[in-house]
């Protein structure tokens, strides 16, 4: 997975990787599909559209344009799917991360 050229944004990236890890693991999307809540589920994946595409993730950004079009379709086996393929979009890009600084 390439990176992003600009340093600030590669700056964010371990907090921005820790708060989609959140997303996906912790409250909100296992929230939407317990609720199977289908206005939360399309507010989910525009926010995946937007944050990848925000922070120069094209990959991840192309997820969430399939995932807004599956939220649409109401076909939740299909955003399971991208989700899947999400968090590993998620663990490349943790991989792609130079190792943080020793103290």
């Amino acid at each position: 997975m390439r990176l992003p050229d600009d340093p600030i944004i590669r700056e964010l990236l371990p907090e921005f990787c820790a708060m989609w890890d959140t997303y996906l693991e912790g409250a909100w999307w296992p929230g939407i599909r317990t609720s199977r809540d289908s206005q939360e589920l399309y507010r989910f994946a525009h926010t995946v559209r937007g944050s990848f595409a925000q922070f120069g993730l094209p990959d991840g950004a192309e997820l969430g344009l399939e995932l807004v079009a599956a939220a649409r379709a109401g076909d939740w086996d299909a955003c399971e799917a991208l989700v899947e393929r999400l968090r590993g979009r998620l663990r490349d890009l943790k991989a792609a991360l130079p190792p943080p600084c020793a103290p």
